[in-house]
């Protein structure tokens, strides 16, 4: 019900909250529900999909990591370094 209530609330176009709920659905290790938000998302920009990258990170999920980064280079968004760093150490 989550991700179905909160884009029906209208947050699909607007960055901020969809980054903030992407991160909190990674926090929780709800994953498919994160990643829903930026395949449903009109404009799922490059704070959003980092932020699944590094809760997948922080996760050990290291093939969703390399998987997740192939699909931001399809949609020519590019990783932050920052982040980067912190998915290597992870």
């Amino acid at each position: 019900m989550g991700v179905r209530f909160v884009l029906a609330l209208g947050v699909r176009g607007q960055s901020i909250r969809q980054s903030l709920l992407v991160g909190l659905y990674g926090t929780c290790s709800d994953f498919s529900s994160a990643k829903r938000i930026l395949e449903f998302a009109r404009f799922a920009d490059q704070v959003s999909w980092n932020s699944l990258v590094v809760s997948c990170a922080r996760n050990g999920l290291h093939r969703d990591v390399l998987s997740l980064f192939a699909e931001m280079r399809l949609r020519e968004l590019e990783m932050d370094v920052p982040f980067c760093f912190e998915c290597c150490c992870v």
